[in-house]
């Protein structure tokens, strides 16, 4: 058992490596249409890349595509507007083999590409600050109930905070008490998978960023077997996160939201 017995809005268990990104130059996208589910990927030049390498895949979003899915104005879907290159989507693969004019994929595109809509690049990218093989399990996180303010929300938010971290996993573990997210996986996460785990009685107001019990902002990542016991948004994935983020055997009651893509599209 692990309380947090502290004031303050801190995760209780953090679990990061740190940024040390590096990128190699951007090829361009040569297909009229890469459908979604794609593993092949056209370029005007395959050969500055290498079977087995790490590469991320960047598509756009210019004002054409914007105004053609009606996210031009507000309010319409959001109450806000779009704007032309704030939402690009960017997956990270691994090639599993090299052609003179394109390469295929570990793992399918979540969104076509267009080439109306500028298509996209493809580039080398490399971050050794990533730690893997991490394990957090066989924990119950507690923090104490505020009997005399049950909305407080001076007290550890998140249970297990996760970013810079790839091929690992959180399992049979159960939260109570918490403000936002039992399990928060950041954007550069990649390949976690979180099972058998169980978020209960969150203590906050209702509102934004609050009662996320399972989230992720990272891509191939799994949630297999989670309960949820009062929430907000009970499996979440955030702000474009790339994808695939697979909830699997999950269950939740006492939601008052939905589960799905929040933020953006």
């Amino acid at each position: 058992v692990l309380k947090a017995a502290y004031e303050g809005r801190e995760a209780l268990i953090r679990v990061c490596g740190v940024n040390s990104e590096r990128m190699g130059p951007e090829v361009p996208i040569t297909a009229n249409h890469v459908p979604v589910g794609a593993l092949k990927i056209p370029l005007e030049n395959a050969d500055s890349f290498t079977e087995g390498e790490r590469i991320r895949i960047r598509r756009p979003s210019p004002v054409e595509w914007i105004e053609a899915v009606g996210m031009h104005v507000a309010p319409a879907r959001t109450h806000y507007a779009w704007k032309a290159g704030k939402l690009d989507i960017v997956w990270e693969r691994r090639v599993v083999a090299v052609e003179a004019d394109h390469i295929l994929l570990d793992a399918p595109l979540t969104t076509a590409l267009e080439k109306r809509f500028g298509s996209g690049v493809v580039y080398a990218y490399r971050n050794d600050g990533r730690v893997s093989n991490v394990g957090v399990e066989q924990l119950r996180l507690l923090c104490p109930l505020n009997s005399q303010n049950p909305l407080s929300e001076e007290h550890a938010w998140i249970g297990i905070q996760v970013d810079y971290v790839e091929d690992s996993w959180i399992r049979n573990v159960t939260g109570e008490g918490l403000a936002s997210a039992l399990v928060y996986l950041g954007s550069e996460t990649r390949a976690i998978t979180v099972m058998d785990t169980t978020s209960t009685a969150p203590q906050s107001e209702i509102g934004g960023y609050r009662r996320f019990a399972f989230f992720s902002a990272g891509g191939q990542n799994l949630f297999v077997r989670c309960v949820v016991k009062d929430a907000l948004h009970a499996f979440a994935a955030g702000y474009l996160t790339p994808g695939p983020v697979v909830f699997f055997e999950c269950d939740a009651t006492q939601v008052g939201g939905f589960s799905g893509s929040t933020g953006s599209w």
